[in-house]
């Protein structure tokens, strides 16, 4: 496979080489710039997946790690059937999609301090510049690396069910918009009723900031057997918590 952009890597093919020596080892599969596999560590059976984007020729380039718990995305298809398709609940996760937990290579503490070859930067938007005359077999080098260091280690330890649970905790956690969905529902799989309401308080408009929504979500987490009486619907503190307008996925900050 070739590019044609002017100045770009020519031979695809010797940026991904060396990712797939890192990755399709371990039992994962390539689509397209996705590499997934399912997995069955954690409680509940998943799939994970490395994700990469090269804009520019291959002059800028991002790395994301993910983690799909379809048992999560079956219990809050509950109270949101749409947002929360259970149809799609095994689908491969990409980029875009708010039903999956995700880590941006920037997000992941030490990244910044990782070793970088010469012609290879980190910009302030948590991406790689490759200057022109970087070799492609180089960048796919570096890119393995870094899944090795950073990206395996995350899904094994820090994209977890009780790493998710645990996020609710986070000192960010009320800020952390529809990602909120998940510490919440981690908590619900895991039994822990009196750490969901917690979460739920701390963060009550993670499924939704407008009225019916909060209404919608309080009543489904009653019947979970929630107690939520004291929890009340405020206008001014659900437009500053703004959780459709915020990044889906979990930051660095809440499951560090």
């Amino acid at each position: 496979m070739r590019t044609r952009r002017f100045n770009a890597i020519r031979r695809v093919d010797e940026v991904y080489e060396p990712i797939d020596a890192a990755l399709l080892p371990l039992g994962f599969t390539r689509t397209g710039n996705v590499y997934h596999r399912q997995s069955e560590h954690d409680v509940f059976p998943g799939i994970e997946a490395v994700t990469f984007g090269f804009d520019y020729g291959f002059r800028t380039c991002w790395m994301h790690t993910t983690v799909k718990i379809p048992a999560l995305i079956e219990l809050l298809a509950e109270v949101r059937p749409f947002a929360y398709a259970k149809a799609l609940a095994w689908r491969v996760p990409d980029h875009a999609s708010h039903v999956a937990c995700m880590l941006r290579l920037s997000e992941m503490a030490g990244t910044a301090d990782a070793p970088l070859p010469q012609g290879l930067r980190w910009r302030d938007d948590g991406r790689l510049q490759r200057v022109r005359r970087l070799p492609a077999a180089t960048l796919g080098d570096t890119l393995a690396a870094l899944v090795r260091q950073f990206a395996l280690p995350a899904l094994r330890e820090r994209l977890t069910l009780r790493r998710l649970a645990a996020a609710a905790d986070a000192p960010g956690y009320g800020q952390s918009g529809i990602a909120g969905a998940w510490p919440l529902a981690a908590r619900l799989a895991l039994g822990d009723l009196d750490g969901a309401a917690r979460a739920f308080r701390a963060h009550p408009y993670a499924l939704g900031s407008d009225r019916l929504r909060f209404s919608a979500a309080k009543a489904w987490l009653r019947g979970c057997g929630l107690v939520l009486d004291d929890v009340e619907w405020d206008a001014a503190a659900a437009e500053a918590a703004d959780p459709w307008d915020a990044r889906p996925w979990l930051t660095g900050e809440l499951v560090s």
